[in-house]
């Protein structure tokens, strides 16, 4: 596909300063499915000064909050108490109305949906993944379950080239000269048996949730752009419609590809606050969240690939797509790589998406997470 921004490719589309303008217009550079809005549902509030705000850096500089945008590579910030817009601020060409890619917060929105099917009988977590997609029975994924997918505690482990041809299957790269395309199942099904067992420390692989997303295909026997529509979307009452990226042969980028607009982002964390209930619709089963708040396992995580880098962070989890803090008042978040997120914080009643661009595709973790402390203190008080 062409971009009808020059110099725009699939090439470089994820690359500064391509990305600002990429990530808001992915639909003109990849393939997608269209994921339908239903009756939308106003959203009511507007959006306050953040009086006093300042973040100190280790070095005492101190950030208010145009530097603090610009050294996280802001694109869209949107902050919600309970179901009130506090507040919001768009750069780089986007506006209350432009969809944005999610990355690996998709992640999260597939956990999501798979916990609505399991909750509807239409799919058991606890079932092996060949259950569902039985492409997988002689492969690295024989034995694993839909909940190992969800909680990125598979053997999986990619070599150098195995992880070339999943980039080749994603179809968010260009091909090289002496390559030929190859479809998502068969990548998979050219996965020699893992050697690692499945359950044990969290080991982050996108293909899993990519996995996940044709497996609650096949459970639902429809599109997974419109089982999303159908059990979320249109429930919701988002204001747009969203989209999925699609990789060759058309099965959905459930672990990356989402695009939504930030509001309609932040709208799901508001569904999250209320115990996944939306006036007398009960659309994410609360014992889902529970589970998510309640039965991650610290020390998978610990002992996992990313517990050494967040050590700072105290003690976590990772259950269904979501990170979350072990502390009292537990909180969660989603994130995705160039700085997507997607805070909640039950306790406080408060919620905030923010979108980036950020040049590498992990950094200002840290910077992030202590701008949004002081964003909800400049709001809220606390």
């Amino acid at each position: 596909m062409q971009s009808s921004e020059q110099g725009v490719d699939i090439g470089n589309w994820r690359s500064m300063p391509h990305s600002a303008w990429a990530f808001r217009n992915v639909e003109t550079l990849i393939p997608t499915a269209k994921i339908e809005r239903g009756a939308p549902r106003p959203v009511s509030g507007q959006s306050n000064p953040l009086n006093g705000f300042g973040v100190t850096l280790q070095s005492g500089r101190r950030l208010d909050l145009e530097t603090f945008e610009q050294a996280t590579s802001s694109d869209a910030i949107v902050a919600f108490v309970g179901d009130e817009l506090v507040f919001e601020s768009y750069r780089n060409g986007v506006t209350a109305d432009s969809r944005h890619i999610l990355m690996s917060t998709s992640k999260s929105i597939t956990g999501l949906i798979a916990g609505i099917l399991h909750h509807r009988g239409q799919m058991d977590v606890e079932k092996p993944v060949a259950d569902y997609v039985g492409e997988v029975v002689d492969t690295a994924y024989a034995g694993a379950t839909i909940r190992n997918l969800l909680d990125m505690r598979t053997g999986i482990v990619l070599d150098e080239v195995q992880e070339r041809r999943y980039a080749n299957a994603s179809n968010w790269d260009p091909l090289s000269p002496d390559e030929d395309s190859i479809e998502f199942l068969e990548f998979i099904k050219r996965l020699p048996p893992s050697p690692m067992p499945h359950g044990g420390p969290f080991k982050y692989v996108s293909a899993n949730t990519d996995l996940l997303g044709v497996a609650i295909e096949r459970a639902a026997g429809t599109s997974f752009a419109e089982v999303v529509s159908e059990v979320l979307w249109k429930p919701l009452g988002a204001q747009h419609d969203a989209l999925i990226t699609l990789m060759r042969g058309g099965t959905p980028r459930a672990t990356g590809g989402f695009c939504m607009t930030t509001r309609d982002f932040a709208r799901v964390g508001c569904l999250l606050l209320s115990n996944g209930r939306l006036g007398d619709n009960q659309i994410v089963p609360h014992e889902w969240l529970d589970d998510v708040l309640q039965n991650g396992d610290p020390s998978a995580w610990s002992e996992g690939e990313f517990g050494q880098s967040f050590a700072a962070f105290g003690k976590m989890s990772y259950r269904s797509g979501w990170y979350v803090f072990e502390r009292d008042p537990k909180t969660f978040f989603a994130m995705g790589i160039h700085g997507q997120n997607l805070f909640i914080d039950p306790a406080r009643n408060f919620v905030l998406a923010k979108f980036s661009s950020q040049p590498n595709p992990i950094e200002q973790v840290g910077l992030t997470h202590l701008g949004v402390a002081e964003i909800r203190r400049c709001l809220i008080g606390s």
